[in-house]
């Protein structure tokens, strides 16, 4: 299996638009490869450009057509990547189950992974010898999670090893964590050097949501226990991978069916955490002012942001006829993206003064700005992540709908450890409800603004020695239970 590397990601809205704009025109692959080749001096394959046009209609937040088109190209021209992202559009989909997204993993992994089994491999080392796969250490990710984890990991007495496959390198002085920058390895150069580095547990940080991946190292089997973590929770559905670490209220006991992962729990019932810098203070809880509109937000990427919950939106605006909604996300600088914004709440008869379009901006500068907001809105069916916590961070109350499947309840889960449980809806209407009834209501969101400032310090998703010193304890028993050759330790109290 070759690595995932596609041009995609580092072309601008214009290009993602115009190419969306002629396949929707009936252009074909050809005609788009020629033409990329003249306008941006791009020189790609056919597989390349059909997985672009994917994407492109993915990050419009257009999955269900992006998920008919790439499941079209996967039939027409098979490849692992394409299949890939087929899996990848049913996430964010209507059409999405916990039955078929298993499935359709299962029969990516039964025609691409080639798994190969090592009986060889063993644990020997002295003390745990972590390793980590992952393309995102050089953003707010890994200041605020990964090197964190990694920090508390190498002083808990685990060797750790970073295999950093961005295009970026970079090395940590005055931590033990040893960078190893593999971006030029091709996935056996770097299944060999993970096992010339005798790692014990291997982790992927990348799962198969990002565009960049190395599935395929994990595939070879690199080292003698396998992890999935952090990015994705959904199932690889494949056999070499041996643990996911999910906690019970994204993949609660009824769901381990649908994964072919034992699943792993942390005491402390969170997935992970981050650690935040308090760079912007919580402003202090106030009654609402006359004149000002009640504020509702969503800095979601728009990939999680559909028509249905566009028009949920517009639904709550239009119930609540003194406010506003600021939707801020990268993909707003495609014109594409904004029209579909405007069509929406236009049809809907909200004034489009109303709807506050903003783009990209640094991390400091978007947590000033939820100073600015009373209530965030999350998205569904697939729920926010990194958003949700900054909201929370900020003292912003988050607002969620938690539906099937791990996908909708990332935020729930993060709600429930801030005791936020109230703000966890069971349907659309109840969100709807909710909504309208915080911003009509006397008090708004003052109060439950006041107790998320007073949870912050007790959120185990703010605590990341407490977290990742229990991730080091798990890790511990899986890597002694390997290096006994006995069955592996049931950590999660799944039969």
């Amino acid at each position: 299996m070759s690595e995932s590397r596609n041009f995609y990601i580092y072309v601008g809205s214009g290009v993602r638009d115009w190419l969306i704009d002629e396949f929707d025109q009936g252009k074909d692959l050809g005609y788009l490869k020629k033409q990329l080749k003249q306008r941006a001096d791009l020189k790609v394959g056919i597989d390349q450009v059909a997985e672009a046009v994917v994407l492109s209609y993915v990050d419009a937040g257009e999955s269900e057509r992006a998920y008919q088109i790439a499941s079209a190209f996967r039939d027409q021209m098979p490849s692992a990547n394409m299949h890939n992202l087929v899996i990848k559009c049913l996430l964010s989909s209507w059409e999405y189950t916990q039955t078929g997204f298993l499935e359709e993993s299962r029969r990516w992994a039964a025609l691409y992974a080639n798994e190969f089994e090592r009986p060889e491999l063993s644990c020997r080392n002295e003390k745990p010898r972590i390793g980590f796969v992952c393309d995102y250490g050089s953003t707010v990710f890994g200041e605020n999670a990964i090197f964190p984890m990694c920090h508390v990991l190498g002083m808990s007495g685990l060797d750790v090893y970073y295999y950093n496959f961005e295009r970026v390198a970079f090395n940590i002085s005055g931590d033990s964590i040893r960078i190893r920058n593999v971006h030029t390895l091709s996935v056996n150069d770097l299944s060999r050097a993970i096992r010339d580095d005798r790692i014990d547990i291997l982790i992927d940080l990348n799962g198969r949501l990002r565009e960049h991946h190395r599935l395929g190292v994990f595939a070879l089997r690199s080292a003698p226990v396998q992890i999935n973590y952090f990015n994705l929770v959904g199932t690889m559905g494949m056999k070499n991978y041996d643990y996911i670490i999910a906690d019970e209220t994204q993949v609660p006991d009824r769901d381990f069916s649908f994964y072919t992962e034992k699943v792993l729990r942390l005491p402390c019932g969170a997935n992970g955490a981050f650690a935040f810098k308090r760079d912007v203070d919580i402003p202090l809880p106030e009654a609402r002012t006359p004149g000002r509109p009640f504020t509702f937000a969503s800095f979601n990427a728009f990939f999680k942001i559909n028509t249905v919950l566009l028009e949920t939106w517009a639904e709550i605006l239009r119930r609540v006829p003194d406010s506003i909604i600021v939707i801020k996300c990268q993909e707003t600088a495609r014109d594409r993206v904004i029209r579909k914004i405007a069509r929406v709440f236009g049809r809907a008869g909200v004034d489009l003064n109303r709807v506050m379009i903003e783009g990209w901006s640094s991390l400091h500068h978007l947590r000033r700005q939820y100073g600015e907001v009373d209530l965030c809105l999350d998205t569904f069916p697939y729920s926010g992540g990194s958003t949700t916590l900054n909201a929370l961070w900020q003292g912003v109350p988050v607002l969620s709908w938690c539906g099937e499947g791990w996908r909708a309840r990332t935020s729930a889960s993060m709600l429930h450890a801030a005791g936020m449980e109230a703000l966890v809806m069971g349907s659309r209407q109840e969100y709807v409800e909710k909504a309208v009834s915080l911003a009509m209501g006397s008090d708004g969101t003052r109060l439950l603004r006041r107790d998320l400032a007073d949870s912050i310090n007790r959120n185990p998703y703010f605590s990341p020695d407490r977290v990742y010193q229990e991730l080091a304890d798990a890790l511990r028993s899986v890597w002694q239970s390997s290096l006994n050759r006995q069955a592996a330790p049931d950590l999660s109290g799944q039969a």
